[in-house]
């Protein structure tokens, strides 16, 4: 929030530029009040969406993504799933789930994803959205149940994505874009989209994004699809979540932990209640 914030305060002359997902310019401004919004930046170009899928600790004992469903709805809130923090990718990932299988996770909500790197494969909280390039999936640490996206990830070719596995746009994409101060002058504004076009469309860009789990997605359309497309998805995604009643603080400072059981035989865990 803290670099989101600056380059909507730079001077709008194109020489400062944001790169951000959408969980800081477009699901925060929708969740709580921050020093920026949608009228204080500019969209240059979407370039590109994070491939993350929802993982269990092996503890639990679920295979697939139907299991989990099905325990989540036969234990209303007993399954702890951790995210970045309230409003990001992860949580209205997870809220969207909920939504669309009629279920409820206990949703515990970190200061950051690397918490939740370090919690999950250590079995303090025992599901969450990650990328498919944490290396704990890759070492057995943790048990990759679906993809969220369009197509199977490569390295795990036999993990089905959410869609197959039943659950049909119930998606909410994680997407990068670049932004400029509100205020740029348009010819400044169309060169760099051109430019950032060319540069996205060169082979060497595409494998970079492979390489770190991610795809292409450049916003044909030009600027102008960027929010009405990725912005929508969001503020859908955050209106089955039943608003800003279900999505608690950030801040652990004025929070309590209490012990509780997950209930699938897994160690017991920490429950974060505000």
């Amino acid at each position: 929030m803290i670099g989101t914030e600056a380059a909507a305060e730079a001077e709008p002359d194109g020489d400062t530029l944001l790169r951000s997902s959408n969980s800081s310019t477009v699901n925060l401004p929708l969740l709580r009040k921050t020093p920026y919004d949608q009228t204080t930046l500019h969209p240059i170009v979407r370039v590109g969406d994070g491939i993350s899928g929802f993982c269990v600790h092996p503890s639990t004992g679920l295979k697939s993504i139907k299991e989990l469903v099905d325990y989540v709805k036969a234990n209303p809130g007993k399954m702890p799933f951790g995210t970045p923090g309230p409003g990001t990718s992860g949580h209205m990932r997870m809220e969207m789930l909920s939504h669309r299988a009629g279920i409820k996770f206990l949703h515990v909500p970190y200061r950051g994803g690397a918490e939740v790197l370090n919690d999950l494969p250590t079995g303090t909280v025992q599901s969450a959205n990650d990328p498919t390039n944490n290396a704990s999936i890759k070492a057995g640490k943790l048990k990759l149940l679906c993809v969220n996206h369009s197509t199977r990830s490569l390295d795990f070719a036999d993990v089905p994505t959410l869609t197959e596995a039943g659950y049909p746009n119930s998606d909410v994409p994680l997407w990068f874009s670049i932004w400029a101060p509100a205020g740029v002058p348009k010819p400044i504004v169309d060169a760099l989209h051109a430019k950032m076009t060319e540069i996205a469309k060169l082979p060497e860009t595409a494998a970079s994004a492979a390489h770190r789990h991610a795809a292409g997605h450049l916003d044909s359309g030009g600027v102008a699809n960027l929010l009405g497309n990725g912005h929508q998805d969001h503020k859908r995604a955050h209106q089955t979540g039943q608003h800003q009643d279900r999505v608690a603080p950030a801040s652990r400072s004025s929070s309590t932990w209490t012990n509780f059981t997950c209930g699938t035989g897994s160690p017991v865990v920490r429950r974060w209640s505000a």
